[in-house]
C-alpha cells in the first residue's frame, strides 16, 4: 500500500495521460497479490505460482513475508503486469515515467533494510561485516531485477525465442531467493 501511495504522490505533477497509464499499471500489479490472497483465504488454489512461497508457511516473520512478496512481484509478475497494462509502443512512451517505479522501490527498500538488520541477527552480522555495503548491493539488485523484468516484457512483445529461456532462468532465481528468505533468515 505504501508503494502505491508513494507513486501517486510523485505523479501529482504529471499530465493526465501519464497518470492514467500509471494507475492502470498499479491496478494490474496490485491485483496479482490481491487475487492470490483471496484464493488463499477462501481455500482455493493460488493461480500464480509466484506467490506459493509466500502462502506456504504461516509461521514466518513479517520481514520474511515482505521479502517474499517483493520477490514475487519483482522476480515474478512485473513483466506480466507490464505486458498486460501496455503495448510495446505505449511502454516506449511511458518508459521515462517508469523511473518513478524504481525510485519508489528504492525509497521503500531503505526502511525495510533497516528493519531487517535491527530485527534479524544474521542480517545485522552482514550489515556490520560489510560496513553497510550490503545495503548498496541490495539497491543494485533491485535495479537489475526491474531491468530484467522490463527486458523480459520486451522479449515477450517481440515474440522472441529467447523469452522462454530467460523466463525459466528468472523463475529459478526467484525460487533460489525464496529458499534463502525462508531457510536462512
Amino acid at each position: 500500500m505504501n508503494f502505491l501511495l508513494t507513486i501517486e504522490t510523485q505523479l501529482k505533477s504529471d499530465d493526465s495521460t501519464d497518470k492514467e497509464m500509471a494507475r492502470k499499471f498499479e491496478q494490474v500489479f496490485a491485483h496479482y497479490f490481491i487475487d492470490a490472497s483471496h484464493a488463499y483465504e477462501t481455500g482455493h488454489p493460488i493461480a500464480s505460482p509466484y506467490w506459493e512461497a509466500y502462502f506456504a508457511d504461516t509461521t514466518l516473520d513479517i520481514l520474511q513475508y515482505k521479502l517474499l512478496g517483493a520477490n514475487a512481484h519483482l522476480n515474478g509478475e512485473l513483466w506480466q503486469a507490464l505486458t498486460y497494462s501496455f503495448t510495446a509502443e505505449e511502454m516506449k512512451r511511458f518508459r521515462p515515467q517508469f523511473g518513478i517505479f524504481r525510485k519508489t522501490m528504492n525509497k521503500l527498500y531503505t526502511p525495510i533494510y533497516r528493519e531487517g538488520y535491527k530485527e534479524n541477527d544474521k542480517l545485522l552480522f552482514l550489515h556490520i561485516a560489510s560496513i553497510g555495503t550490503v545495503k548498496w548491493v541490495g539497491n543494485v539488485y533491485l535495479y537489475k531485477w526491474i531491468c530484467r523484468q522490463m527486458k523480459l516484457a520486451q522479449l515477450y512483445w517481440a515474440g522472441s525465442p529467447r523469452f522462454e529461456r530467460v523466463l525459466k532462468r528468472v523463475e529459478r532465481r526467484k525460487r533460489f531467493i525464496d529458499n534463502i528468505v525462508v531457510r536462512v533468515l
